[in-house]
């Protein structure tokens, strides 16, 4: 696999630790077994052919299932250490960040990867088993080979300061977004997907002045007094001086989930960090 990354034998061998030479009879071996080359060399040079191209996947599905083989033996040991690969969206990042902090009080040798992604790409990533899981809301597009665990329900909401002049409405008009800068995620995010369809049915036309990907620029927005934000109220969780207000005119429900492949070992961490998850909404 590092061969086909690098293209060139002496960097694949050290970036694997082993000598140049130690890697070119193991590949010569792997050919040989296979009755086919995978690479075409050329001077110093290589590159896979048209075979080797199509072996690649099942190599790394390979390196994939060694690799969660040992994890589940880790597993069985009981064993509380490791790296968890975590995918969000920047949505749960507040609940992501709180869920963390309290998991590492239990498991303080537990390290974690985490990636913030859209929806649709951390079901690649997932696919990809780059990650373990996703935090994610509903998914717009079912996929199969998918499973999502309901962890609660969200509502999108206008989010404002505390100090906003319309911080003291219980229900937010739709009416009134039309005269204050508006802050939404960013197009194809689920929320933004949530609001177009919302507004659209009621026929308004909503032009935002900053669309965005991430949550902390938008909430260092709202901060100031001036910005409306259209998010779910679970982005806000924890956060002070702000205050989610949902739409006079219907509750736009949002499903957070945890996503995680089919088929593949769910380790034993992962289920501890779902009940965390679990236990700031079961007090």
């Amino acid at each position: 696999i590092k061969s086909a990354e690098t293209e060139n034998f002496t960097e694949a061998a050290s970036q694997s630790f082993i000598t140049q030479s130690t890697l070119s009879q193991q590949i010569k071996q792997l050919e040989n077994d296979l009755g086919c080359l995978l690479f075409d060399r050329v001077g110093k040079h290589i590159r896979l052919t048209e075979t080797g191209k199509a072996f690649l996947p099942f190599a790394r599905q390979t390196l994939n299932d060694a690799q969660r083989g040992k994890e589940m033996l880790d597993d069985i040991q009981n064993l509380r250490t490791g790296t968890l690969r975590i995918g969000s969206t920047w949505g749960l990042s507040s609940l992501l960040t709180r869920t963390i902090i309290k998991f590492h009080q239990q498991y303080p040798e537990m390290c974690y990867q985490i990636i913030y992604r859209k929806a649709d790409e951390l079901i690649e990533l997932l696919h990809e088993q780059t990650i373990d899981f996703a935090l994610s809301f509903n998914l717009l597009v079912m996929d199969e080979q998918i499973e999502e665990t309901k962890l609660f329900e969200s509502t999108l909401c206008a989010v404002v300061s505390t100090d906003h002049p319309l911080a003291k409405y219980k229900r937010m008009p739709l009416a009134v977004l039309k005269d204050y800068p508006i802050a939404v995620p960013y197009k194809g995010m689920n929320a933004r997907k949530l609001f177009d369809e919302f507004i659209d049915k009621y026929g308004l036309k909503i032009k935002p002045t900053v669309e965005l990907s991430e949550i902390y620029t938008l909430l260092k927005l709202v901060k100031t007094s001036k910005w409306i934000a259209i998010v779910a109220d679970s982005t806000i969780f924890d956060e002070e001086d702000v205050v989610a207000i949902p739409f006079e005119t219907g509750r736009i429900p949002m499903q957070a989930t945890l996503l995680q492949l089919k088929g593949v070992y769910h380790r034993n961490a992962v289920r501890a960090f779902l009940q965390v998850i679990n236990s700031f909404f079961n007090q």
